[in-house]
């Protein structure tokens, strides 16, 4: 009764569990709408509809407590980047909607929908932006920004269980820039050059493969990285990621604690 008067209510804007991101005066969100996986966008002062742009069709054999699309949309220079629940990635021009390329997880990268479906947000960077469609020699992929042509690819070995769910951050270990994702379980979380997509490191012990959904963003400062993951072999662990003589880098636990 106490709090902040009501500014707008925006209805109708489709099911789905995505959070919405602001930029540049408008409100981005996801969600599925007359049988389309779809982006819109509403205006910031108002709440009024922009423009809905239909990219997808839904993911099937998703698992329950599941209503639709969730990734959170990235906004970047005009554009507007999203993922759908069966690993549609489009990239679409922030002011009309406009469609301006598209990829597919599945098809394009070899990635396997999850059980709930694809989360991941795209971190952009620059001129490119990164993705994790958790594919057998292509779990993490860099693309460039205007194109969607592919920069990169990642191979981490094997991949699975529990991929999907978490998105990418950047960080720099010594002075390597690098990206960190938390994958499956049957990866972990691994950190990847920059500039090759070459793994620069890789973790698969406790809190980094609980299983079924890896979800948390990692959390990176300094040296120092905390993962964390839930499920059957659930955890957390505070990681220490140093640098070698040869150019490699280690990675150890500091800590790390067992679900209850």
């Amino acid at each position: 009764k106490s709090g902040p008067k009501v500014a707008w209510t925006a209805k109708n804007l489709g099911t789905g569990w995505g959070t919405p991101s602001v930029a540049d005066g408008k409100i981005f969100g996801i969600g599925t709408r007359d049988s389309k996986d779809g982006v819109w966008a509403l205006k910031e002062t108002d709440g009024k509809e922009l423009w809905f742009t239909p990219f997808s069709d839904p993911a099937t054999g998703l698992g329950p407590q599941t209503n639709g699309p969730a990734s959170t949309p990235t906004f970047h220079k005009g554009k507007v980047y999203a993922v759908s629940a069966n690993g549609t990635l489009t990239c679409l021009d922030a002011k009309s909607g406009e469609k301006s390329w598209s990829k597919s997880y599945v098809r394009d990268f070899g990635g396997s929908q999850p059980k709930w479906g694809y989360t991941e947000s795209v971190y952009a960077d620059g001129d490119k932006i990164v993705c994790a469609p958790g594919g057998k020699g292509a779990a993490v992929v860099m693309l460039k920004a205007d194109s969607g042509e592919e920069v990169w690819k990642t191979d981490v070995g094997a991949v699975g269980k529990g991929n999907g769910y978490s998105s990418p951050v950047k960080a720099t270990f010594g002075d390597v820039p690098a990206y960190v994702v938390l994958l499956g379980e049957e990866s972990g979380v691994v950190a990847v050059r920059a500039d090759n997509g070459k793994v620069l490191w890789q973790y698969k012990g406790l809190g980094a493969t609980g299983g079924v959904a890896q979800i948390p963003i990692p959390i990176v400062k300094g040296d120092k990285v905390f993962v964390s993951c839930s499920y059957d072999k659930g955890g957390s662990a505070l990681l220490q990621v140093s640098p070698k003589q040869n150019g490699t880098f280690e990675v150890k636990a500091l800590k790390a604690y067992k679900k209850n």
